[in-house]
């Protein structure tokens, strides 16, 4: 699968919504007479098959939860347990202690998780968030994943939801996926990221298909539109090969100055699926592979917002840099010195792109 090392750009932000934190924990997980009593509560609760307790002490300190539940449970079913399990946290010396808590349930064609991360009262969150679980559960996704964290601004809590596809999906699923999950949350008023994605079958003789999109249920439509419209067509009309493409939009407010939208694209074109690593870098600036950055370059062009683009070249022997910029900062794409950065800079400019700080297509006043 192309681009399987590859780092979506700002990774980091999503840590929370799958669960985890981003901080490293100054202690080791720990298991002693306290961990393992409530591991032992929760595993007599009903519904909940198997358990797993452990304390991280530290700078960082959390406690972590895993519950496995039982086959055939189904989304409702989750609140009394869910319940329980805040109920017996406030009861122990962990009242305090920030939570790392997951549930995992489901059937061999469909992987049901859901997360809480923060203090206590994000387990009633979790609880109240049941009932957009339950409407996810419906649809059959393969894997679904919807967790909440204490990381809102404007809200209670932050929602987020990860939504997991069959292979063979075709990129402009994605987006309709995406609306359809939004308009049927039971509550609107909670900060909302929605995230879809599917993976080809790998297959080690030929690369595959991989696309993801995140996008908060409050970003403006002109950058959901642009998202959009390059996930349907990613590559140019007749090109060759894969790709392993990951769109994400952040921001905040009603301006849509204030977001940015972010294209991470890895390049596994069939004429070069053979190549050694080490032979990568002097096919980095072939046409198969830049004709790909151009095409973003040219589509995902927002009108006031920022963009980041970067672009790598991946065979199935493993994968280089190629090139890539920020909108706002012409001079990391110009101190590139092979000038692939600069010649994607150059193309987005010309397709309308607005720079920062007066840089145009060929000059920047910072490099």
């Amino acid at each position: 699968m192309p681009g399987s090392r590859a780092v979506v750009a700002l990774a980091a932000a999503l840590t929370v919504a799958a669960g985890l934190t981003a901080c490293e924990p100054t202690g080791q997980p720990t298991e002693d007479a306290n961990t393992a009593e409530l591991q032992d509560q929760l595993a007599a609760v009903p519904g909940v098959t198997q358990s797993r307790v452990r304390h991280s002490p530290g700078d960082y300190e959390y406690l972590s939860i895993d519950l496995e539940l039982g086959a055939g449970t189904h989304a409702l079913a989750t609140a009394p347990v869910i319940e329980v399990t805040q109920d017996l946290v406030e009861g122990s010396e962990y009242r305090d202690t920030e939570l790392m808590v997951s549930l995992r349930w489901g059937e061999d064609d469909q992987d049901l998780r859901m997360y809480a991360h923060g203090p206590s009262a994000m387990l009633s969150a979790l609880s109240n968030e049941t009932r957009a679980m339950a409407v996810l559960e419906q649809h059959g996704f393969e894997e679904t994943t919807l967790s909440v964290s204490d990381t809102a601004v404007d809200a209670q809590y932050r929602r987020s939801i990860d939504v997991g596809l069959g292979p063979g999906t075709p990129g402009r699923a994605l987006n309709r996926v995406r609306e359809a999950v939004a308009t049927q949350l039971p509550d609107a008023q909670q900060e909302t990221d929605l995230s879809v994605r599917y993976y080809g079958e790998y297959d080690p003789d030929r690369p595959t298909d991989t696309r993801s999109l995140r996008v908060p249920a409050a970003a403006p439509d002109e950058i959901v539109a642009l998202a959009d419209a390059y996930l349907r067509q990613p590559v140019p009309v007749g090109w060759a090969g894969a790709t392993d493409v990951h769109v994400s939009v952040s921001g905040s407010g009603a301006d849509v100055a204030g977001w940015y939208i972010s294209v991470d694209v890895t390049v596994a074109p069939e004429s070069l699926w053979s190549t050694p690593e080490g032979d990568l870098e002097s096919h980095a600036g072939d046409d198969v592979v830049m004709d790909v950055g151009h095409h973003a370059a040219r589509t995902v062009v927002p009108t006031v917002a920022d963009m980041f683009l970067d672009l790598r070249l991946e065979s199935a022997d493993g994968y280089v840099d190629v090139a890539g910029f920020y909108s706002a900062d012409c001079a990391a794409a110009w101190e590139d010195g092979s000038g692939r950065s600069r010649a994607l800079w150059r193309t987005w400019v010309e397709a309308g792109g607005r720079p920062d700080d007066g840089a145009t297509a060929t000059e920047c006043p910072d490099a």
